[in-house]
């Protein structure tokens, strides 16, 4: 009898634990559809979004304590689709034909303007930042995006997977996957694959 009522305790410690750490929603101020977040400190997250026809515009919304967000101003309407940041003030962010930089968390400029359609983007260093997306499509700046040299393709060109992940683990190991369930490593921080 002693071990059923344990048990019967142990399981309902179990289950009140579990159910207290549940989601809380916060309102983000906007009704854009989110699509990534990044959270170089605790305390600093962005969050960018926007979808043709059903998302609005292209967004960046920030907060400096999880709870309060406020919306960004961005020299472009372009959709968003991800994020990365080095430290809380210098991010990238990228979507549909544009890649937008900000070295001081609050004014971002264009860093690309291209016509590829990307879907991650990764950060590396102050000067590396690598992003990717449909048919091929993979820049790469070792210069604080002043250039973006890589491959875009040509319109309508549908031999290629498209690649919709890409995660470095340091500052020269990562990978990418595509839409066919391919993933490539690099070792040489994107230079190659």
């Amino acid at each position: 009898r002693d071990r059923r009522i344990l048990s019967i305790i142990i399981f309902l410690l179990v289950v009140f634990s579990i159910s207290a750490e549940e989601w809380v929603y916060v309102d983000s101020g906007v009704t854009n559809q989110l699509n990534a977040i990044a959270c170089p400190t605790q305390s600093t997250c962005y969050a960018v979004g926007g979808a043709p026809f059903i998302g609005g515009p292209g967004i960046i919304i920030k907060t400096t304590n999880g709870t309060a967000w406020t919306t960004q101003s961005i020299p472009a309407t372009n959709f968003l689709r991800a994020i990365d940041c080095i430290d809380s003030i210098t991010c990238y962010a990228t979507g549909d034909e544009v890649i937008l930089k900000t070295v001081d968390g609050t004014t971002w400029s264009i860093a690309n303007q291209s016509s590829g359609i990307f879907w991650d983007i990764d950060a590396l260093s102050d000067s590396t930042v690598i992003a990717v997306g449909n048919l091929g499509a993979t820049l790469r700046t070792t210069n604080g995006g002043l250039t973006w040299p890589g491959y875009l393709p040509r319109a309508f060109d549908s031999s290629r997977a498209s690649f919709h992940a890409l995660y470095f683990m340091n500052s020269t190991t990562g990978w990418r996957g595509d839409d066919t369930g391919l993933l490539q490593v690099s070792n040489n921080a994107g230079l190659s694959w």
